[in-house]
């Protein structure tokens, strides 16, 4: 982000506001796997800037690179989209094509397809159905859904990739662009005396100097107005804007044209940027960068991540770590990388059940922490795969989904978290042990049948494991373990009540 602005704004003497910002950009909080796809989207613009410009073989080659650092379905899709427009602009513009530019932008989407095979063989060679095929959409537009997500991507971006401009970065872009507005307007008049003591404007008028705004003003500007088309591109795929377009192009099933938002992030602190700036060339205003700085950085601290979707889902956890590293007791409830996946309790579980890879389902935590701990689980956080097998699964928690109402909702109309989800009884880290019994709502008939299970690992005794057919091997935990998981093994040949 730093070097960015040393190419947009072109004076060194600025140094130090690139670097407040460039810091300010690198801490915004993010949905975990995008942040290194978010954090790398300036160098997206660097290279095209030195291949267009200066004619750069280097960041030619390095475009083949580049999704390597991104993300599909978060930045590089569209990406690709915006680069073949910038490369047809070009073209336009100095009317004769760029081959480099070209040749840069083939290399980018052969790398695109490498990185992400996986997503291109499933849509493609294997044609299957996917789960984001049959994600629920909206039976027609809705201006009213338009105007509201338009102004929740427009003032508080989403939680997944939120921007967090809405303290420091809009009030200072609004007195900016007043400033300016107000400076570049000029008034003339002809005045003619009627008598010693009557004046009558015989002509009014006023108009807008373009070329008297400021340069930096001019990138501010351009910003809003590609957050403002990103934003309604956003909302429009909320509102059901692109209904028609999905279903007479079949590839673009399961595509959410709302990800635009997460390149907004980028436009918000460029205009930061050029608005510090233009507040640094006047000595009346130049006291107001400190405090602008100032009220970002408390922002960024003590805001939660906005939550436009009415999830409670909070990836910004500054406030929370800052008071738990001031306060010694609070920092004992937060959950650490080992206790999270405790490798010695769960190697320990495996070594005692004589575990040799029979098929497991976690109930009361994330099934992440099965896997790192190397079982193999029918349960999991799967963001795409064959909607064939969303069905399949669906079978298996289909008695929790007949009583679980938003648990229906939940898998429904994503699927992506396949969990066996268990009423008043949730999946989120906690220190806290859970002795009281659950009910467990399964079809025991699909997971022994159709996934070959053999052990259910819980982090709370099940009540009605004989009705599942499951009997307790045991429990475990150690001192320092946050968990407590009781281990159910299926009943089968040679089982005997004890």
């Amino acid at each position: 982000m730093y070097y960015l602005q040393r190419i947009i704004f072109k004076k060194e003497k600025y140094n130090y506001i690139y670097l407040m910002i460039s810091a300010l950009y690198a801490v915004l909080p993010s949905y975990h796997i995008w942040r290194i796809a978010l954090a790398s989207l300036p160098l997206f613009i660097i290279l095209l800037y030195y291949i267009w410009k200066k004619n750069n073989t280097f960041c030619m080659i390095l475009f083949f690179f580049y999704p390597f650092l991104s993300n599909f379905e978060s930045t590089l899709i569209f990406l690709c989209g915006l680069m073949l427009l910038f490369i047809i602009g070009v073209s336009i513009y100095e009317k004769k094509l760029n081959k480099k530019l070209i040749i840069a932008f083939f290399l980018f989407c052969l790398g695109t397809v490498i990185f992400n095979f996986r997503l291109f063989y499933m849509r493609f060679v294997v044609h299957d159905t996917l789960s984001r095929d049959m994600l629920p959409s909206l039976a027609h537009i809705s201006f009213k859904a338009l105007k509201k997500y338009f102004k929740d991507y427009l003032l508080f971006g989403h939680y997944h990739a939120p921007t967090m401009q809405t303290w420091a970065i809009i009030p200072v872009f609004l007195l900016v662009s007043v400033f300016v507005v107000y400076s570049c307007i000029k008034i003339s008049s002809r005045i003619s005396y009627i008598s010693k003591n009557e004046v009558m404007l015989k002509n009014f008028r006023f108009s807008l100097s373009l070329d008297d705004i400021p340069y930096e003003m001019k990138v501010c500007f351009i910003n809003g107005l590609l957050i403002i088309l990103f934003s309604l591109i956003a909302a429009g795929e909320n509102a059901g804007c692109f209904i028609k377009i999905k279903k007479i192009t079949k590839v673009l099933n399961g595509f959410s044209f709302a990800r635009f938002f997460t390149l907004n992030r980028i436009f918000w602190f460029l205009i930061f940027s050029s608005s510090l700036i233009f507040l640094s060339k006047r000595k009346i205003l130049k006291f107001l960068i400190p405090i602008f700085i100032f009220i970002q950085v408390i922002f960024l601290v003590i805001s939660p991540t906005p939550n436009t979707h009415e999830y409670s889902i909070m990836y910004n956890d500054f406030a929370k770590s800052l008071v738990y590293n001031m306060i010694p007791s609070l920092k004992n409830e937060e959950i650490s990388w080992k206790e999270f996946y405790d490798q010695a309790l769960f190697n320990q579980i495996k070594r005692d059940i004589n575990y040799k890879g029979e098929q497991v389902a976690a109930v009361g935590y994330h099934p992440a922490v099965l896997m790192y701990n190397d079982f193999n689980q029918v349960d999991g956080y799967i963001s795409i795969y064959p909607q064939a097998a969303k069905v399949r699964f669906r079978k298996l928690i289909e008695p929790e989904l007949k009583v679980n109402k938003p648990a229906t909702q939940y898998y429904d109309s994503w699927g992506g978290r396949r969990y066996l989800f268990c009423g008043g009884f949730n999946y989120h880290p906690t220190k806290k042990p859970h002795p009281q019994s659950v009910i467990l709502r399964i079809d025991s008939k699909v997971f022994r049948e159709d996934y070959n299970g053999k052990y259910i690992l819980s982090r709370a005794p099940i009540s009605n494991a004989d009705e599942l057919g499951v009997f307790l091997r045991g429990s475990w935990t150690h001192k320092n373990s946050i968990y407590t998981i009781y281990v159910y093994q299926v009943k089968g040949d040679g089982y005997v009540k004890q």
